[in-house]
């Protein structure tokens, strides 16, 4: 006999592949009042402005350059003890007003790796001091998505909205700093950019169909948090392994193990379990 487990997840997969300890930051409150809370990093008397706003009914941080002249800046930083290997991720999208979107910094002991988003480029930029850059491009980065990056040593991978296939891979060799990730503006241009959360576990790389963080909204995986009306009928059914592959749409075709079932109701809403099949 064939025993079907669905554990509902509310609108987001947890994989439970590997067990993995998330730091997260939301932005319900601003950086400095997080717990932990985050220290400001490159300081200027012409600092980016950073506010609480509700955007797609979502608390956000909005990180705004005031001149548009390149001469604005102001980032946060978390200190802590550094590791081998580190996952980080964070769902972003950048204004239209200014070059760039919020930049991002991520450290090992050995490497450390920026991350810009580009609005005026269409494109992602991830580099180092030393002139190395790797970009992702062709994205709509004034779009919603979400960012896991992995890092081991100095080699890295980023991800975009829980795809398996890497947008971009390389090496960092840039010496590195005391924090372990940080977020903002860093003074290379001017930015327009909005944060709904940031995350990171330092116990490991962990790529796509492992762990994501719980009770915020991870593009390719959930639409939305806490808001899902699941009535009305199901019209459609889509089964996928935990690496993000699709295997059908019947349950009795699955072999022994736990996969990720996405159910679309005729009111348009969707909902992503985790199910685990016995035979």
């Amino acid at each position: 006999m064939k025993k079907i487990f669905t554990i509902l997840l509310g609108c987001f997969f947890i994989g439970m592949v590997n067990a993995q300890t998330w730091t997260i930051y939301t932005c319900d409150v601003m950086p400095l009042s997080a717990d932990p809370a985050w220290a400001e990093s490159d300081a200027s008397s012409n600092a980016t402005v950073y506010t609480l706003e509700t955007v797609d009914a979502l608390s956000v941080i909005h990180g705004l350059g005031v001149d548009g002249d390149n001469s604005s800046k102001g980032s946060f930083k978390m200190d802590g003890d550094k590791s081998t290997a580190i996952t980080v991720m964070f769902r972003t999208k950048t204004g239209v007003t200014r070059t760039d979107g919020l930049e991002f910094e991520i450290n090992t002991i050995d490497g450390r790796l920026k991350i810009y988003l580009e609005y005026d480029n269409s494109r992602v930029k991830f580099s180092d001091d030393l002139g190395s850059s790797a970009y992702a491009s062709d994205i709509d980065v004034n779009t919603w998505h979400t960012y896991r990056i992995t890092m081991n040593g100095t080699a890295w991978k980023a991800y975009m909205d829980e795809d398996a296939t890497p947008i971009a891979t390389g090496t960092s060799n840039q010496g590195t700093q005391s924090r372990v990730v940080k977020f903002g503006d860093g003074g290379s241009n001017d930015t327009d950019g909005y944060l709904d959360w940031i995350a990171w576990d330092t116990s490991g790389e962990f790529e796509p169909g492992t762990a994501v963080p719980t009770g915020v909204v991870v593009d390719g995986v959930s639409t939305s948090i806490n808001r899902i009306d699941f009535n009305g009928t199901v019209v459609k059914t889509e089964l996928y392994n935990l690496g993000g592959v699709y295997v059908g749409d019947e349950q009795n075709s699955l072999k022994t193990g736990i996969y990720i079932q996405k159910q679309t109701y005729s009111n348009g809403v969707s909902k992503v379990s985790k199910i685990q099949v016995i035979k």
